[in-house]
């Protein structure tokens, strides 16, 4: 073998058929190389951002203040009427004169009596949209009715000592277990009242057959009385205390009570809630602020208030403004002062509260000069009323009258 033979033996290996063309397109493995290398980086950098935005966010929300607290859910108030009318109630029999002393939330039930001549028996009377259904006339010590229920039950109590509580039902008044008196009645027929037996305690029936529960007084206080009970069965009571004149407290349905503190008034100055009666979902009174004597505009004097249980330490001087107290919330509203800015007292008018607002009733046709008139009930929905016409001069030749305002 030559050299020549020898050298092509060597590189016969290497003679092979040359390889297919690349199916790799490298321009374009090389576009997603890059692409990649950005969605990691991009993946990285959100990863980042989203860690740092949570942060921020958690820093802001633990900068924030508070979230205000919500507004009360509180009842809304009836329209005011645009026109009302008064008429004058039937009576029946002999009696010339009667008055309206109560009613039922909706206005549909009124009650009164007639006021009796000197050794007359007075009669219980009672109206159902303005039709008097009832007069009924007890014999003895006949009681006033004050209060009555949608039901047509009534509750009231004699007028002279010692006083005994009555209930009017099914056309018949009979006496309610106990002594003292009965002040109102709710719809479910439970019943808020005093016994007037030593001291003054309130009082509450279950029902017109059941016995009386006397109120377990708070700590500090020395008695009191039940002013009105509410469609929930809480009664709102005015107890006295040895420091303070009467204080509200809410005596509930579980047995428990609590004071209303009155809302604050200026330096050195005591405030104190009196309250006058359940209306349209609210509690109405008077807020009484007491100051040093000569600050205010009345009040006792340091010999009248000494020694007095019921009365701040003399001498000092009150003065009062009308409110209203929603329990649920704790919402306190003052109201327009009017004619009748002195809930806690009766008083000669034709004004009254309605919802927020003072409205004023007509008279009844054919008035008489020595007319004035007292408002004793406002339905619910504001557009009832019941009350009285009475004498300016408390003239006994002029015989008090029932009225009724019918609104719309």
């Amino acid at each position: 073998m030559n050299d020549d033979d020898y050298g092509r033996r060597l590189l016969r290996p290497l003679v092979t058929e040359p390889p297919a063309a690349t199916r790799i397109n490298v321009a374009e493995a090389m576009r997603r190389g890059r692409r990649a290398r950005r969605i990691r980086a991009g993946a990285i950098i959100s990863g980042l951002t989203a860690v740092i935005a949570a942060a921020a966010t958690g820093s802001a929300l633990a900068l924030t203040a508070p979230a205000t607290k919500p507004k009360p859910d509180l009842p809304t108030d009836p329209a005011i009427p645009a026109a009302c009318t008064a008429i004058r109630l039937p009576i029946g029999g002999a009696a010339a004169a009667a008055t309206v002393t109560g009613g039922d939330p909706s206005g549909a039930y009124l009650v009164g009596s007639t006021n009796p001549s000197a050794g007359k028996t007075r009669a219980v009377l009672v109206w159902h949209d303005g039709k008097l259904v009832a007069r009924v006339s007890p014999g003895g010590r006949s009681p006033m009715m004050s209060d009555i229920n949608a039901s047509g039950v009534a509750v009231g109590s004699t007028t002279e000592s010692p006083f005994l509580p009555y209930v009017y039902r099914n056309g018949r008044v009979s006496r309610l277990p106990g002594v003292g008196t009965a002040q109102a009645i709710n719809d479910d027929g439970m019943i808020a009242g005093t016994r007037e037996s030593g001291r003054d305690i309130p009082v509450r029936w279950a029902g017109p057959d059941a016995q009386p529960e006397v109120m377990k007084l708070p700590p500090g206080t020395l008695g009191g009385r039940a002013i009105d009970i509410a469609e929930d069965g809480t009664i709102a009571v005015r107890l006295s205390t040895r420091t303070y004149i009467e204080q509200t407290y809410l005596w509930f349905p579980d047995g428990t009570s609590r004071p209303i503190e009155a809302p604050k008034a200026g330096k050195g100055q005591a405030t104190r809630f009196w309250s006058a009666y359940f209306r349209f979902g609210w509690l109405y009174g008077d807020v009484a602020t007491f100051a040093p004597a000569g600050t205010a505009s009345s009040g006792p004097s340091a010999e009248e208030s000494a020694g007095n249980p019921n009365l701040p330490e003399g001498p000092y001087s009150w003065d009062t403004s009308a409110y209203r107290y929603h329990v649920a919330s704790g919402t306190w509203q003052k109201l327009p002062q009017g004619a009748e800015s002195g809930l806690t007292v009766p008083v000669i008018t034709l004004e009254a509260y309605i919802g927020r607002q003072i409205f004023t009733f007509p008279e009844p046709v054919g008035e008489r000069a020595d007319d004035a008139f007292q408002i004793a009930i406002v339905s619910d929905d504001g557009r009832t009323a019941g009350g009285s016409s009475l004498s300016k001069r408390a003239d006994p030749a002029h015989q008090d009258e029932p009225v009724m305002w019918r609104c719309n």
